[in-house]
């Protein structure tokens, strides 16, 4: 079996050892009845440690995954390890080894209506390099629909207090403008969604 998609999340201080990290794949993956996962999800928090192109060479070199995607990477930072990865395939295909094909194929991104900073630089390197975008948070934790148009702040009177991501997502609303600005966002997606006979959530995807 080939599990869809699994995130890994790489804290930095800590030692990596390439052992250690795969005998812990090997055993979630052993646990979950797979031999291989379908995509996954590479974090790092701390791009000043460059350590994190040599172990994405070596987990390419594994296979745990025909598909490793680079999570919340800034665009000069998936350029820096893209070109790494070229220039290692390059020094062994000229040493005569065996050159095992480019495992990272992806970033994971935020990308919405109110966070389209990977429509620029990152979606041009990508689209030159065969590089695919993995968007989240493309309705805002669900703040982008027909459910608060004309409703006040959820930070004020707890709409959806159950709503986990709603906290993150007003703050990216904060960042983009005022909640009457998104109110006013809203009002014109409503009109446009009215015309095609979709919701909210459909107009912003």
């Amino acid at each position: 079996l080939t599990m869809p998609c699994l995130s890994t999340f790489l804290y930095i201080p800590f030692d990596l050892d390439i052992a250690a990290i795969t005998e812990s794949f090997n055993e979630r993956m052993a646990a979950l009845n797979l031999k291989r996962i379908g995509v996954l999800r590479f974090h790092w928090l701390d791009f000043l440690d460059s350590r994190h192109i040599d172990l994405i060479r070596q987990l390419s070199r594994l296979r745990i995954s025909n598909h490793i995607s680079l999570a919340n990477f800034p665009p000069a930072e998936v350029k820096r390890v893209m070109d790494s990865l070229v220039l290692s395939k390059k020094k062994n295909k000229d040493k005569g080894s065996r050159v095992a094909s480019t495992t990272v194929k992806s970033v994971t991104v935020q990308y919405s209506l109110l966070d389209t900073r990977a429509g620029g630089k990152m979606t041009a390197y990508c689209l030159k390099h065969g590089l695919t975008i993995q968007a989240y948070g493309c309705l805002a934790g669900g703040l982008l629909s027909d459910h608060f148009l004309h409703r006040d702040k959820p930070g004020s009177t707890r709409t959806d207090p159950d709503a986990v991501s709603l906290g993150k997502y007003h703050e990216v609303i904060e960042q983009w403008g005022t909640w009457e600005l998104f109110q006013e966002l809203l009002s014109t997606l409503r009109m446009i969604g009215n015309k095609h006979r979709v919701r909210i959530s459909m107009v912003a995807m």
